[in-house]
């Protein structure tokens, strides 16, 4: 839910050199979302997050050992298995309940 509207965000700052303009096309990347249904507070912050990367930050590429450190941050060291589904604003709050029931049972089998 937040990977997505954050991942498009970067890509603005890298090609858009005028901030006014950035404001404009941030601000429509967000209306986009928003009309597919994605809440409108959780969007804003994670697209609006860009503002804290410089422009010259957002052009540099990571080393391997930074893109190593930065999933294992994100990991917190633990298996990491990537679920990747279709988001449909209608069907969200009973998917998340079973992507909820679905962890729990997970993680009482590894106390088991």
């Amino acid at each position: 839910m937040k990977a997505i509207p954050y991942s498009q965000a970067p890509g603005c700052r890298r090609i858009i050199t005028d901030d006014e303009i950035l404001d404009k096309e941030l601000d429509k990347l967000l209306h986009k979302f928003i009309d597919r249904g994605y809440p409108k507070e959780e969007t804003k912050s994670q697209i609006y997050k860009v503002y804290d990367i410089s422009r010259i930050d957002s052009l540099k590429y990571k080393t391997i050992t930074q893109k190593q450190d930065a999933l294992k941050n994100f990991t917190k060291g633990s298996a990491f298995l990537p679920l990747i589904l279709t988001y449909n604003r209608f069907e969200y709050t009973h998917t998340k309940q079973n992507l909820h029931t679905v962890a729990y049972l997970i993680n009482c089998g590894r106390n088991m």
